[in-house]
């Protein structure tokens, strides 16, 4: 079982835990239907306008219901299994690049006429549970337009994007939940500095000779300030909040760091690369030390839009698949721990 790997930034004692940040990237999260135009989809990537990049993996040609049904009354049966153990949970469901920004698609895409349904549903499905569920989709399109949220040539958000999904699930947080006062402050934050994503993850599926065409990308990025003493808190083991996310939580888009200072509570992070999946993800973190010597008061867990059709046995997950009877099996055995 491979080791949690959680995020020791701005920590009273950085000896206690580890973090090795994996290197960004998403694989296949749902099965390609329809049939691809070659002059506007090279390899698995959508080339659309404005130099505006989509996988093609998010698949806007229909909404299969009864799949997304089937996932989301499993998830709601893990979480079932959660707030049972007395571990209240949020869900945070991150929209879609290809729905967002519709307006860069090539022409010859066409959204299914009942696309924009998904998400809703979604909301309604995993309501169900009793987890909080935040509705994301109405701000975040709301803000996309007038403001990039996502880069162009990657699948991941801008931390504009991770900054308006931090805040609203404070929000939501702070009106629907009664978390206990933290005894330290959450991350302080200091003004944008200009980064250059290092990596840009749609770009490797294009030929090569049209990838020169594409130049690195620039974002801007509040750094957490360093301060001395308690002040300094992003992560500690008195974190009583857990965010398990994908690669949309790692540190450098600075959702971890802005949900801190919108809560004003250290956050903890166990996250993984989305092909791991949100199955195995959650898995490993209840199955690891941290979980065992300290159990969240809050479980703050992230999805994307488009994996809601993906069960824990797809082979989106490749050697982390499993059968779904597993999965809730390996919940309630490590709840039981």
């Amino acid at each position: 079982m491979p080791m949690v790997e959680t995020n020791p930034m701005l920590k009273r004692d950085m000896t206690r835990r580890r973090f090795i940040a994996p290197l960004a990237g998403l694989a296949l999260t749902a099965t390609v239907s329809g049939r691809a135009n070659a002059a506007t989809t090279p390899g698995l990537t959508v080339v659309g306008r404005d130099q505006w990049l989509f996988p093609l993996w998010d698949v806007m040609s229909h909404l299969d219901r009864a799949q997304l049904q089937t996932v989301t009354g499993l998830l709601n049966e893990a979480i079932g299994l959660l707030r049972q153990a007395h571990i209240e949970v949020m869900i945070a469901v991150v929209p879609s690049k290809a729905r967002s920004y519709r307006q860069y698609l090539p022409s010859q895409v066409r959204l299914a006429p009942d696309i924009d349904k998904r998400y809703p549903l979604v909301l309604a499905e995993l309501s169900r549970s009793g987890a909080l569920v935040p509705d994301l989709d109405t701000p975040f399109l709301a803000a996309a337009r007038s403001q990039q949220l996502y880069f162009k040539a990657d699948t991941h958000w801008l931390p504009e994007g991770a900054a308006l999904v931090a805040n609203e699930l404070a929000r939501k947080a702070a009106s629907r939940l009664r978390l206990p006062a933290s005894p330290w402050p959450g991350a302080k934050l200091g003004e944008p500095v200009t980064l250059t994503n290092p990596v840009s993850d749609l770009l490797r599926f294009l030929p090569p000779a049209d990838r020169a065409a594409y130049s690195p990308e620039q974002y801007r990025a509040r750094q957490v300030v360093v301060a001395a003493g308690p002040a300094a808190l992003i992560d500690d083991d008195s974190a009583d909040v857990m965010v398990v996310g994908n690669s949309f939580s790692q540190p450098r888009y600075g959702f971890q760091a802005q949900l801190s200072q919108a809560m004003n509570r250290p956050i903890a992070l166990v996250w993984k690369p989305n092909n791991y999946g949100a199955y195995h993800t959650l898995l490993a973190y209840l199955r690891s030390p941290v979980f065992r010597q300290q159990r969240p008061k809050l479980l703050v867990w992230q999805h994307l839009e488009i994996d809601m059709q993906n069960l824990p046995n797809s082979s989106s997950w490749g050697q982390n698949a499993m059968p779904p009877r597993d999965f809730i099996a390996g919940v309630q055995a490590a709840l039981r721990g």
